[in-house]
This record gives C-alpha cells, structure tokens and sequence, in this order.
C-alpha cells in the first residue's frame, strides 16, 4: 500500500469569520498562508526516504480568488491542486443547485490561478451527503476522484460505490476506526492531540485493511497557529458570551499540539516513501 500527504488548504481566520458573520468581515491572512506553504513544503521535502517532494493540495475556491498568487506558486512547485469546494462550509445540507453552482465556481478560479485541470475533491470536514446519491452523481460529473469518505475497509467502499450506484468516479478513503474506543482518522486534529502510539496503532489497522495511507493536514495546525487567531476585536461584533467562547475554543485548532506536529509527522513517515500526488492513482 502506497503512502499520501495531503493538504486542505483553508483560512481559518477567513473561515471562522463567515462562520460568525463578524462585522467587518475577516479577509484571508496572506502571509500566514505563504508561511504555512513554506513550512509544509519543508516538510516534504525532508521526511525521510521521501524522495517524491510533490503532494495534493485540497484548496477552497475563494482562495484562489483572493490569493491567486498563492495557488500559482503551489501548482509550479509541482504539487496538485485540488478542489475543497468554495467555501469552507458544510455541504450536505444544502440544495443541489447551490451545490453544483459552487464547485463550478471553486473549479473554475482553481483552474485560473493554477493553469492546470483540476481532477480531485474533498469536501470540507468530509461531509458531504453519504445517504441519498444525488451529491455523489455531481462530484462523478465534475471530477476524477474523490477523498471525502472515511472507512476501515474495502468491503465498506466497494457497498458504498454499489449504494451511490457510481460507475466512473474513483474514491481513495481516508482511514477512520477506532483505537482504545475512540474514533480516530489520518490527520487533522486527531495527529495533533492524541498520542503518537494511538496513531500508529491506527496506521498499522490502516496497512492491514489493506488501504493506502492517506494524511491531511491544516496550515493553521502548525507552530504559526497563532497567526489566525481571532482577537477580541475580530470578535467584537458578537455577544459577550459568544466573544469568550471563541476566544477560549480556537485552542483545538491553534494552540493545542501545534508546536509538536511538524515532528510528529516526520517520525510517522519515517522510513516511509511518500508516493506523490493523489492523481496518480487514477
């Protein structure tokens, strides 16, 4: 089974914002997001044995919007580009119309700032609508793969492709079960908070359900977090409840295991050979 690092690339300030509706409304931190590229481009390049330095970037559209610049650069460092909807939202609650208007317009600024054909999608917090197929149909319309299931074995994906009756698209699974009773996944805040022999036990259930290994990360998970924080005065439009809320819960995503992460991920993938972007294995 092949390795595979995967990035979904947000603005967690930007995200956090919309989600909020603060007022003013939170711009992308640009230079939190060149910083992030750069630490996360580093680590490829150094995991041990790693010898291809190119990856899947899953990348919202208004990013591509806002930070072209950004999308280009990662596209000529080799790395793919991918599509993680428009917004980071939720999407299976939402009409269909809406939905395919979306991606059509994260694919389409994608593809502009990238300059390349964008062939893969994830839904942001892997949710997407997984009961009645109609979401599914579009995505197998508008794209090659899809990475927004998490399971823990080929006989799950092979009833799910029978249920969502797909006949082209290709899924390749992000690795979900349970180790010591809690659920667990590759990547996100699952590799940050717990500890590192949870995750490996994780992996070795991974290597023996016979799935490729495949990690996400975040930018924001890293050391520079606490360049996306929102301040007091971001929140300033909210309740005074809500502001403290807030405040107090961006640690899960800001603060808590960021500094360890770089060097967590390294020993994960020590002595493992990451097998580039997510498109070749169409």
């Amino acid at each position: 089974m092949n390795t595979y690092l995967t990035v979904d690339l947000e603005d967690f300030s930007h995200d956090l914002g919309r989600h909020l509706d603060l007022k003013p409304s939170i711009q992308p931190r640009i230079d939190a997001l060149y910083e992030a590229y750069d630490e996360i481009n580093n680590l490829v390049k150094t995991c041990s044995n790693s010898k291809n330095s190119r990856i899947t970037f899953f990348i919202t559209g208004v990013l591509a919007e806002k930070v072209p610049e950004l999308i280009a650069k990662i596209a000529m460092d080799g790395h793919e580009i991918a599509c993680h909807y428009y917004h980071h939202e939720v999407m299976f609650s939402k009409n269909i119309k809406e939905v395919e208007y979306m991606l059509r317009k994260a694919i389409d600024k994608l593809e502009i700032a990238s300059n390349t054909k964008i062939l893969g999608f994830r839904a942001p917090y892997f949710k997407i609508d997984k009961i009645q197929s109609q979401q599914y149909h579009l995505i197998e319309k508008l794209f090659k793969y899809d990475s927004s299931l998490c399971i823990n074995s080929k006989e799950k994906l092979n009833l799910f492709y029978k249920r969502m009756k797909l006949k082209t698209l290709k899924i390749f699974p992000v690795y979900s079960d349970k180790v010591c009773f809690i659920p667990l996944r590759t990547g996100g805040t699952f590799i940050k908070i717990f500890p590192t022999p949870f995750i490996k036990s994780l992996l070795r259930k991974n290597t023996k359900a016979g799935q490729n290994k495949i990690f996400y990360i975040h930018p924001y998970e890293f050391k520079g977090g606490e360049n996306w924080r929102l301040s007091l005065k971001d929140l300033s439009s909210l309740p005074v409840m809500r502001r403290l809320y807030w405040m107090v819960r961006q640690n899960q995503w800001l603060n808590f295991g960021n500094k360890t992460l770089n060097l967590k991920i390294t020993k994960l993938l020590q002595n493992t050979e990451l097998s580039g972007p997510l498109k070749d294995l169409i």
